[in-house]
């Protein structure tokens, strides 16, 4: 692991750890995601939390092994749009950034398991259907939330209302 170290650049030398299963990259100071880590093939555990990053390489679906990633507290992170199918059998994400949208493509993702997205306030999701925090879940053995209920959710209230009021002023019998 290489977290909790003010890092902002990993040589690409990095690329031939191919049997790599984990990677914990968080706490540091990085701006965009390395270019070695598309190339670590057998990663399961991908943790590029409490960094600066503000996208995904569309690179990263070449980790089709890749269990949980960890997205969680980067500030600068407004739009999780993951690239492809490379999500397709991820069961456990995390985030508690700045997001103010999410893709639809996420209801596709037929294993995943666990979605956190607490403490991103523009996406209007309540507590109860958020459910414990990824903390809570760890530590008190929780039942995380269920992400379809929470993307169901999502989704259904970010549909327009279609509806408008209208307010006429003036004497009534002059016909508007």
């Amino acid at each position: 692991a290489a977290s909790l170290n003010a890092i902002s650049f990993l040589p690409d030398l990095l690329a031939n750890l191919v049997t790599l299963e984990s990677l914990d990259l968080s706490g540091n100071e990085l701006t965009s995601v390395p270019r070695f880590i598309c190339s670590l093939i057998n990663l399961r555990f991908l943790g590029l939390g409490d960094n600066k990053l503000t996208s995904l390489p569309d690179a990263l679906e070449r980790l089709h092994r890749l269990k949980f990633l960890n997205i969680s507290n980067d500030g600068q992170f407004y739009c999780y749009s993951p690239p492809g199918s490379w999500l397709e059998t991820l069961q456990g994400s995390s985030s508690r950034n700045n997001l103010v949208s999410l893709p639809s493509s996420l209801r596709s993702l037929r294993e995943l398991n666990e979605l956190y997205l607490h403490g991103n306030s523009s996406l209007r999701l309540l507590p109860e259907i958020l459910g414990p925090s990824v903390k809570s879940v760890y530590r008190g053995k929780l039942q995380p939330a269920s992400p379809a209920a929470i993307l169901d959710y999502y989704f259904r209230i970010k549909r327009p209302l279609n509806e408008a009021k209208l307010i006429l002023l003036g004497r009534g019998e002059v016909g508007k």
